[in-house]
Formats: C-alpha cells, structure tokens, sequence
C-alpha cells in the first residue's frame, strides 16, 4: 500500500476521483509535535488506506497536515477520529465546487488559500473530538483502584506516590499516540511491562476494545486499578516476568525516568523481547537524559527504529521512540519514516 505522495497539477485528478482529502489539526498540547502526529494518524489510518499528502493544502497553517482517505471507507475512518491523541479537529476538504469557500471554523484562511494544485476547495468542519471524554479520560478524573492496607481504595487524579520511580500521570494525548503508533487496529495482544496508573492500558482498551491487554508492575497497590481497566495483571518485576514466545503484537510502555532505573529497563526489554511476534513492535516514552542508551541498547537486541521524537511536556523534555521487530517491515515503513523526518 503506498504510504505517502506528492500532489501536482497532473495527477490530482487521479486522486480526489475516488478519494477524499482530510485535514487533521494537532490539539495545542502538542502544536509542536508534527511528527509524531502525522506517524500516528499514518498508523492509525491503516485499516482504511489513508495516504499521507507529503505538500498537502493549506500548509501555510501551523499544525495541520491532511490525507488521502478512500471515499468508501470514509465511515471507518470517522470511527477512528476519536481515538487519535496529537489531534483533536478534523475538517473534510471539497473539490466537487467550482468555488473556494470556508464553511470552518478555521480562521485567517483566504479565497487564494482554497485553491490547491489549480482545484478550488470548500472546506467545511467534519469531526471534533468530545471535550468531555477528554477530560473524563484525564489522569486528574480518572477512576483508579489502589490497594491500601490490604483494601481496595476508589481513587480519582491517582498519580502515584510522588517518588522518582513512583510517577504515574501519562496526558491522554500521549497514551493514545503511543498506542497508535503501534498500530492496534492490526493487534490482538500488548503488553505495558510499566503500567503504573494505566494510562497505556486505558487508552489501549479505548482505541480497541477488542484488544487483550496484559500489565506488569512492581507495585502491589496499582494491581486493583489495572484489572479494573480490563488487563491481565501481573504484580512483579518485568525482567523477570515470563510470557510465551511470540505472544504479544506490542509493547508499549512509558518507562520510570529515573535514570537509575535506566539497566533495569533493559533488562526487562531483553527479557521480553522473545515474547514479541516476528513482526512486534516497541513503543516507549522515556526522558532524554535515557533516550540515546535506550536507543542503542533496542538497537542492539535486533529492533529496528521507525519513529523517535522530542515531546515537550510541560516545560520536561521526553522521548517517544518506536522499533519493530521485523526488517522486511521496517523496509516497508521507510518511504512513510523518511518524508515525515524531512518535514520541519
């Protein structure tokens, strides 16, 4: 499937005949984050074909990008708008008009900017994501269940016990992406070896509910909320923990940032390498001081690197790095990896 193009003049014809073309503006959080956004709408959109448009229209506007989406499968893709993580608004761009025209809540948008490639547009809203759900699905309103003196707690804004290795408060938007990027919708089993208050695992079972998830933690207290969330739950150490080889499509995770826990995120990464499928991927959120050992250790071990991006969150600095198993997969990502690495 081709995973990216370039539009000109001559070939737009072949193109908007039998596809459509959605805009896809990034949620301020992460207005910076282009990159990963488009990797996670790339794999997110899968399922349905969507095309990355490397010069897409309207370009002059900051943070937005858009994609070739088959006009059959449009109804799919509007189902998968709700889970995407960078992204928040979405608008459906027209070319069956003669006549440029703005019926969105996009401003500073001229009649000259609704021509592309010689085609006049009407732009129009299409999707906008449920403010609601977002905040529901916050790590502050979240429900939690914690163990406290051998009784289970109901907890809301459960953000560990506030240690350098006890943090647990991924945003909503970053556990989806991460999910996404490895691409779910193809997925029957992940794996968070470092699940701490379950943001991987929630937004795991949001994105796709028919995905079985498992957990890891060290920690006794997390146990209750993680199974609460619908994973499989171990309590016990993740470079020790045994699961069946080629068992899980993913392992998604967002590490401790200690970098004292920095050898024993290896070690669990090596231990459970061998439970990854041929084709299984890694995703991981770690802070920059651990990216690059990080880096070279997966490196190492066989995995091959197709997305790693600096994420300012909040005023602190993390890494979202994504390897897969597979060469012959990895070979196939590179046409998607090296347009989206070019793009400023």
């Amino acid at each position: 499937m081709v995973s990216c193009v370039s539009i000109t003049g001559e070939n737009i014809d072949d193109y908007i005949k039998d596809h459509l073309v959605l805009l896809f503006s990034l949620r301020k959080s992460r207005i910076k984050a282009k990159k990963l956004a488009i990797m996670e709408a790339y794999f997110a959109l899968y399922p349905v074909g969507g095309i990355f448009i490397k010069n897409g229209p309207l370009g002059n506007l900051k943070g937005v990008f858009s994609f070739l989406i088959p006009e059959e499968n449009m109804a799919q893709a509007l189902s998968i708008l709700p889970t995407i993580g960078y992204c928040n608004k979405f608008y459906l761009l027209d070319f069956q008009t003669n006549t440029p025209e703005n019926n969105s809540d996009l401003k500073n948008v001229s009649e000259r900017d609704l021509v592309w490639k010689g085609k006049a547009f009407r732009i129009s809203n299409f999707y906008f994501q449920d403010k609601g759900i977002y905040e529901k699905q916050s790590v502050d309103n979240r429900k939690f269940i914690i163990l406290q003196n051998n009784k289970e707690k109901v907890v809301y804004g459960y953000r560990g016990d506030g240690s350098e290795m006890g943090r647990r408060a991924l945003p909503v938007e970053d556990a989806r992406c991460m999910v996404n990027l490895s691409m779910p919708g193809r997925a029957e089993r992940l794996l968070d070896p470092f699940a701490g208050g379950g943001g991987i695992v929630y937004s795991a079972k949001y994105i796709n509910k028919k995905i079985k998830v498992f957990s890891v933690d060290i920690d006794p207290v997390v146990a209750p909320g993680l199974e609460f969330y619908g994973s499989n739950h171990f309590t016990g150490d993740s470079s020790r923990v045994r699961f069946p080889a080629a068992f899980f499509d993913s392992l998604v995770t967002e590490v401790p940032f200690s970098s004292n826990a920095t050898v024993n995120i290896i070690k669990a990464i090596n231990n459970l390498k061998g439970s990854l499928k041929k084709d299984g991927r890694i995703v991981l959120m770690s802070s920059m001081n651990q990216a690059t050992v990080l880096k070279k250790a997966i490196g190492d071990i066989g995995f091959y690197p197709y997305i790693s991006q600096k994420v300012n969150r909040k005023g602190t600095d993390v890494a979202i790095m994504g390897w897969i198993k597979s060469y012959d997969k990895y070979k196939k990502l590179q046409a998607i990896s090296s347009t989206v690495k070019s793009i400023s």
